[in-house]
This record gives C-alpha cells, sequence and structure tokens, in this order.
C-alpha cells in the first residue's frame, strides 16, 4: 500500500498569485509591455462586434458576483475562487477576443471607418455648434443695433420737440399774441 502525504495542494489561485507576485515590474528590454485594452478601446470594439459586447456584459456580471460573493462569504470560500475564476476566464475571453479583431484586417478596416465616421459626426456637431453660436451672436447684435437705433430716434424727436417749444416760446416773446379775453379783462378796470 502507497503512503500518501496529507498534504494540502495548493489551489490554482495560490499558484497564479505566486507567479504573479514575482513577475518584473516592468518588461524586458526590447520587449513591449503586454496587452492590457482601456475602455475606450473595448467601447469601439462594442460598437462594432456584438461578441465583444456580450462578452464585456458577461465580465461585469461575473465581477459583480464575485463581489457579492466575497461580502457573502469571505475570500477563502470556495465559490468566491469559483467566481472569481469565471470573472477572470470571461475577461481572458475578452482579450482574446479584441486580439482576434485587432489581427483581423477586416475588423481593423471597420472599426477606422467607425472612428472616421465618428470623429466627422463630432467635426459636424462642432460646426453646427459653432454657426448656431454665430447666429445667436448676430440677432443679440441685431438686437442691440435695433434698440440703438430706437433710442437714437427717441432722443432725437425729444430734441426736435424742445427746440420747437424753445422756438414758439420765444417767437410769443418777441411777438406776443393778442389775448381777447385779457384785454377785455384789463379795460373793464
Amino acid at each position: 500500500m502507497r503512503h500518501t502525504r496529507d498534504v494540502k495542494s495548493p489551489s490554482i489561485r495560490d499558484v497564479l498569485n505566486d507567479l504573479a507576485a514575482n513577475l518584473p515590474d516592468s518588461p524586458p528590454e526590447g520587449l513591449s509591455p503586454s496587452f492590457a485594452p482601456d475602455f475606450t478601446d473595448i467601447a469601439q470594439w462594442i460598437a462594432l462586434d456584438s461578441d465583444v459586447l456580450s462578452l464585456y456584459k458577461a465580465h461585469l456580471d461575473a465581477r459583480a458576483e464575485y463581489l457579492n460573493t466575497l461580502v457573502a462569504h469571505g475570500a477563502d470560500s470556495p465559490l468566491s475562487e469559483i467566481a472569481a475564476d469565471r470573472s477572470d476566464s470571461l475577461w481572458c475571453a475578452l482579450e482574446a477576443r479584441l486580439y482576434e479583431l485587432r489581427m483581423d484586417r477586416t475588423a481593423q478596416a471597420r472599426k477606422a471607418l467607425a472612428q472616421k465616421l465618428e470623429n466627422e459626426a463630432a467635426r459636424t456637431r462642432n460646426i453646427a455648434a459653432q454657426q448656431a453660436d454665430r447666429e445667436a451672436r448676430t440677432a443679440q447684435n441685431v438686437a442691440l443695433r435695433t434698440r440703438q437705433t430706437e433710442e437714437k430716434q427717441r432722443r432725437s424727436h425729444l430734441f426736435f420737440f424742445w427746440y420747437w417749444c424753445q422756438f414758439v416760446i420765444g417767437a410769443r416773446m418777441e411777438h406776443p399774441l393778442p389775448c381777447p379775453s385779457l384785454s377785455r379783462t384789463f379795460a373793464a378796470a
């Protein structure tokens, strides 16, 4: 009969964590750093590929499930390990799909075209916003000029009326008009 040791074998997670702890902080000279897609890259591919969308949604769901399992059962729970492995495997599947798309020339062309269309749409929106801004400023200038013209006309009318009043009052002083009622009043007295 063979004797087996009662030594607990390390879990896959422990082995992977040990490997990750021993990795250097930067890649060796001459090698580029490993690809870690940022969300903008994923968002561009989501718009073009339904598989990326479904993998990303599944990864987010698995990540939420993992965090809920951590809270409910703790980090040492087998359920937490399984949830973490599921989340990690979905992330790896997502990265693999992104790699496939990057290597596919047709997908690259679709992405470039989509990016070009998005840039053109943004440029069009920017031009439309500038045009609307110019039109608004033009309308404000027209309204201001209209108010200034109306104010100028009002002042000129007041000025004319004032001078007309001065002329009439001055003419009366130089050549007073006879007032029949006053002459009768003074004559009667």
